[in-house]
């Protein structure tokens, strides 16, 4: 019963103190396209104080429904990249996500996640990883 109560108060929480932060998607764009083998850097930017905010990177692949969590940063705590499907990731201050020599498997939506006091708020962006053309 806690449990419940618990998620009920969270969710009013968010109701009653929404965030007035914005998320904004790498380059303003919804989609971006990168050649393979290349180094893209997404870089959000966001509303707020970094110093304050915690931040989460997601990736869906592309086809899947899924999100996985691929690197979080706490505040002013060094960034923590999880065990992620992608190998060749990286993070850079205040919230780009590198990825490097990307192939196929890159393909997919990332989203960015900031938690700040009174809510948090998110953006996405849709990388393709351009294929050969015969």
């Amino acid at each position: 019963m806690t449990n419940v109560g618990f998620l009920i108060l969270f969710g009013l929480s968010s109701v009653l103190f929404p965030c007035e932060g914005q998320v904004y998607p790498p380059s303003n764009q919804s989609t971006i396209v990168v050649l393979p083998g290349a180094t893209e850097r997404l870089k959000w930017s966001f509303v707020g104080d970094p110093a304050q905010a915690s931040l989460a990177w997601y990736f869906t692949r592309r086809g899947g429904s899924e999100a996985e969590k691929l690197a979080v940063k706490f505040r002013t705590n060094a960034p923590i990249i999880t065990k992620s499907s992608l190998p060749r990731l990286a993070i850079e201050t205040p919230a780009t996500l590198v990825l490097k020599n990307v192939d196929a498997r890159y393909n997919g939506k990332y989203r960015l996640s900031v938690q700040q006091t009174g809510g948090g708020v998110d953006a996405e962006v849709d990388v393709f990883i351009a294929g050969k053309f015969s």
